[in-house]
């Protein structure tokens, strides 16, 4: 794993996202919600990282420079779910109360 990602393993989940540029629709659609949705990030641990163009990252998560993503990556650094446009923050949500690692979590009330 990347060394900027490997950073964040075991601390935090993360949603990477991708875009050919940052005025690209679909990134500033993205920002919007995750901006609108920020406790709900907080509580979950859940950091948003937008790595430039031509970043390793691409490389490591398959992504062409032009293309638009959003991935989904567990405290564990492995890829849970993978978004071709922007994704609502209660998808998002939906999916990390459901992984076992969060699920303990909310049973410790983090």
């Amino acid at each position: 794993m990347n060394d900027r990602l490997a950073e964040h393993e075991w601390r935090e989940r993360l949603l990477i996202v991708f875009a050919p540029d940052e005025s690209d629709e679909k990134l500033i659609e993205q920002k919007k919600l995750i901006e609108e949705s920020k406790p709900g990030f907080e509580k979950r641990d859940l950091l948003p990282i937008y790595p430039p163009g031509d970043d390793e990252i691409h490389d490591e998560f398959g992504v062409g420079a032009g293309s638009f993503a959003a991935i989904l990556v567990g405290k564990d650094g492995t890829e849970k779910s993978r978004f071709e446009s922007p994704v609502e923050p209660e998808e998002l949500f939906r999916r990390i109360d459901g992984m076992p690692m969060r699920r303990r979590e909310m049973g410790r009330g983090s």
